[in-house]
This record gives structure tokens, C-alpha cells and sequence, in this order.
């Protein structure tokens, strides 16, 4: 089976259809690597040909080239965030949390975008997984701040609450700590 894309609105592809059918017949003839080199071709020759990006990162999984997919997606997930196609953003950072899941660029990503369409139960899912990967980095402040932004999109989450005043006090931010602390008993 030749890879299926959800990359909408790629650029014209005239000139790079030999070389992605070649692509597809080894593909279909069960020669991943050598399905692998052409499609490695197509994307050197045309680096913003998203579906053969996509392809090429699809292809790399079955390969077990984790590494390498991940970098795929991540290039086919930033076209895609900085052309303002949200959804299909979504999906190739989905796809390299799951390969990677301590990913930070496409945690954050997904931050903004879960945001952006209004689900805030899941930026704040995928800023507690943040605050992990920042944490098990070593990026303690890095990981207060995460905390505190969960609190900031429930401020009537006393737990969130309380776990970003704890946090702030941990990091030594006595200030924001008392804050939050007061701004919770204000809502009691």
C-alpha cells in the first residue's frame, strides 16, 4: 500500500509524480528501503512537497527510524501551523508525541492549538505532561511555569490552584505562592 496523506493544499506535484509513483511501486512490491530512498529523493528535490514529507515520515516509522520520522513530522506540523491548518497541525504533532512523547516543541504546539479551538481540558492535559518533561529534564522552572499556566486556564481548580502555589513556593517565588494562596481563599 502506498502511504496515506492528510496533508490538504500541497503544492502542485506535476513534475514530482514519476518519482513518487517509483516510490509507491517499490513500496507495493515490499522494498521499504528502497521505497525510503526514492521518497528521501522527492524531498530533497522539493524539501516543501508536504505529502511526500509526510509520506517519507510514514514510511520511516515501518522502518523503525523513529528519529527520523519524528523530524519528518515535525517539518510537515510547522508548515502546516504556520499556514493556520490547525486540525492537520494537530495530527503530525499527535503523531510525534506518540513516537516521542517528551517532545516539548510539539507539547507546546499542542498547547496553543487545543487552546486555540477552546479545549482547555486538553491544553491542560498536554501542559501536565509538559510540566513532566521539564521536570524529568531538569527544567524546574521551566515546569513551575507550566504548572502555573494549568492553574491560570482553571482558576476554580483549588487543586490546580494549590499545586501551582506550591510550585511557585518550591521555586523559591514567594510572591506568586502567596497570591495564588490568597486568590484560592478569596473563592472559598
Amino acid at each position: 500500500d502506498a502511504p496515506r496523506t492528510p496533508v490538504a493544499n500541497a503544492p502542485a506535484a506535476t513534475d514530482r509524480q514519476p518519482a513518487r509513483k517509483k516510490g509507491e511501486t517499490v513500496l507495493r512490491q515490499g522494498l521499504l528501503t528502497r521505497a525510503i530512498a526514492e521518497y528521501t529523493r522527492v524531498v530533497e528535490e522539493s524539501p516543501q512537497d508536504w505529502v511526500a514529507v509526510w509520506a517519507l515520515a510514514d514510511l520511516l516509522v515501518r522502518a523503525g527510524q523513529t528519529e527520523r520520522a519524528v523530524e519528518q513530522y515535525l517539518r510537515v506540523a510547522d508548515a502546516l501551523h504556520a499556514r493556520g491548518a490547525l486540525p492537520k497541525a494537530a495530527e503530525a504533532y499527535a503523531r510525534v508525541l506518540r513516537l516521542k512523547p517528551d517532545t516539548e516543541h510539539a507539547q507546546l504546539r499542542s498547547v496553543d492549538i487545543a487552546l486555540t479551538r477552546g479545549a482547555a481540558v486538553e491544553a491542560r492535559q498536554r501542559l501536565r505532561a509538559l510540566a513532566e518533561t521539564r521536570r524529568r529534564g531538569g527544567d524546574f522552572r521551566g515546569a513551575v511555569e507550566a504548572v502555573r499556566r494549568i492553574a491560570d486556564l482553571a482558576p476554580d481548580d483549588v487543586d490546580a490552584g494549590l499545586a501551582a502555589a506550591r510550585a511557585s513556593a518550591e521555586s523559591g517565588d514567594t510572591v506568586d505562592a502567596t497570591a495564588r494562596l490568597v486568590s484560592l481563599a478569596m473563592r472559598c
